[in-house]
């Protein structure tokens, strides 16, 4: 139990009110998708690493395995990660009908302390604490505003996990996304987090990658996300891409690995090649014959001339 004469000072409390700061994104992009109807999935990440304003492709890649079985990914501080990491540690191994609740209960538990930390550690409190004792501990006005300052800091924990894991049978490939948003991505069987999602979900959809797809088409679908991702805004996602085919774990698999092959760097970098010449967005030559009228008429009403590239 902590008291109140432990904690308080005789002088007046004085509460600094921290600057409010701004939400901080996620600049990474993870990729994953399921197919060959749940026997096989497909992940790839980029290696980007950034702090102050300087970015390097410095990690070896953004996933870890948790279990043996379970392949995390993930967007955000590795710091920060690895509170959550700590939090799990404590917990029993994780199973496919435990997994979901267990990751998220420990996602929880790492931003409430590390939001908590910062403001209450003056005062030698958890966030536990905190919420049972605060309020008559310190007041109706002081504790609003030390739960104001706690929320403002919660922008700064947006991490986020994606986990593919199996059930029991080998096609039971599932994905669950933890963070700012909760999500199964069982049935569409794709998802991305980081800065550059958006863009790689789009080139997902696009390609038409679903749970039911071969895996060669899937390879390249995944791999196209990653590379299409790294156009998106301030060029977040670094070029160098890890890419991993994993499938549920048998009795020929060696325990101290995991049940899956990264592709090489080579294989990679073919990817990239095909993708650069023959599946990276462009405008068609032959839309020049539809443009060019379009564009006369568009110069015309603006009294503009003609140009010799509009031609």
């Amino acid at each position: 139990m902590i008291t109140l004469t432990r904690l308080l000072p005789k002088k007046k409390l004085i509460v600094r009110k921290r600057p409010e700061r701004k939400a901080t994104k996620a600049m990474t992009v993870c990729v994953a998708a399921i197919c060959e109807n749940g026997r096989k999935f497909v992940v790839a990440t980029d290696r980007r690493l950034s702090y102050a304003g300087i970015a390097s492709d410095a990690l070896a890649g953004k996933m870890f395995w948790f279990g043996g079985d379970w392949l995390f990914l993930y967007a955000g501080a590795p710091s920060r990660v690895e509170l959550i990491n700590e939090e799990l540690r404590n917990v029993p191994p994780l199973e496919r009908t435990t997994v979901y609740k267990t990751v998220k209960a420990a996602y929880r538990q790492a931003k409430a302390e590390f939001c908590a930390h910062a403001i209450l550690a003056q005062y030698d409190m958890s966030m536990t604490e905190f919420k049972s004792e605060g309020l008559k501990m310190f007041g109706a006005k002081t504790f609003n505003r030390l739960s104001e300052q706690i929320d403002g800091l919660a922008n700064e924990f947006n991490e986020q996990l994606l986990i593919v894991g199996y059930g029991k049978s080998e096609n039971s490939a599932n994905i669950f996304e933890v963070g700012p948003t909760l999500a199964s991505h069982a049935l569409s069987g794709v998802s991305a987090i980081g800065s550059g999602a958006e863009v790689a979900i789009s080139n997902l959809l696009l390609l038409k990658q679903a749970r039911h797809k071969r895996l060669s088409d899937t390879i390249y679908a995944v791999a196209a996300a990653k590379f299409s991702a790294e156009m998106s805004q301030d060029s977040d996602v670094g070029s160098n891409t890890l890419m991993y085919v994993g499938w549920k774990r048998t009795e020929s698999t060696e325990e101290s690995k995991p049940p899956g092959v990264f592709l090489d760097q080579e294989e990679v970098n073919k990817l990239r090649e095909v993708w650069e010449r023959h599946g990276k967005p462009r405008i068609p030559v032959q839309s020049s014959a539809v443009l060019s009228p379009i564009v006369a008429n568009v110069r015309t009403a603006r009294s503009e001339p003609p140009r010799l590239e509009d031609v």
